[in-house]
């Protein structure tokens, strides 16, 4: 089975960690604890009759662990670079995230831009026409998502499986035993 590397990146509490376990768990928490470098989440897709392996690696937001990301970011099929629609600062940093993955895996893997916290839509600070914007004068998909009602979250992960096999990145073994895949448990913050 071919496997891929996915990364969550963004800023601390804009919901990372709620979005990977809504996909995977269909549940969530109503609090999680801070990611401390990265958590690791596998999944498994089949696209275009290929049975895939997707691990996603949820990493910290905060900035005293900013420095640990190459390490995750290495052998990325693509990231997923997450911002909190109520939280004008999480949209404004995404250009040093970008920034970031890019120095150390260069212009190829997709990037996905995703706004979070669509459930507070009354409170939000940045409009869904400047992401639009944004994300199409750099090449992004854009999605809007809610990990607390699941609004857009199954289709933006199956978009990034799909996106990983048709842009022929396989970076992690191509046979992957399941004891490597498996999902650590730890249950941590966004």
């Amino acid at each position: 089975m071919n496997a891929y590397r996915v990364v969550l990146i963004g800023n601390a509490y804009v919901g990372k960690t709620a979005l990977i376990m809504k996909f995977i768990n269909k549940t969530i928490s109503g609090q999680y604890e801070e990611t401390v470098g990265a958590a690791f989440h596998t999944f498994q897709a089949t696209i275009d009759g290929e049975s895939i392996s997707v691990q996603v690696w949820d990493t910290a937001g905060q900035e005293k662990y900013r420095s640990l990301g190459p390490v995750y970011y290495r052998n990325a099929s693509a990231a997923i670079l997450v911002y909190d629609i109520t939280d004008r600062q999480s949209f404004i940093d995404i250009n040093g995230w970008i920034e970031h993955f890019r120095s150390t895996v260069g212009d190829h893997p997709p990037i996905f831009l995703v706004g979070n916290k669509i459930d507070l839509d009354s409170n939000s600070k940045v409009d869904e026409n400047e992401a639009q914007k944004y994300a199409d004068e750099h090449g992004f998909s854009f999605f809007l998502t809610s990990a607390i009602t699941g609004y857009n979250v199954d289709f933006l992960f199956q978009k990034v499986a799909d996106s990983v096999v048709h842009s022929g990145m396989k970076v992690v073994k191509s046979k992957v035993n399941s004891s490597e895949t498996k999902d650590d448990g730890k249950t941590t913050c966004c």
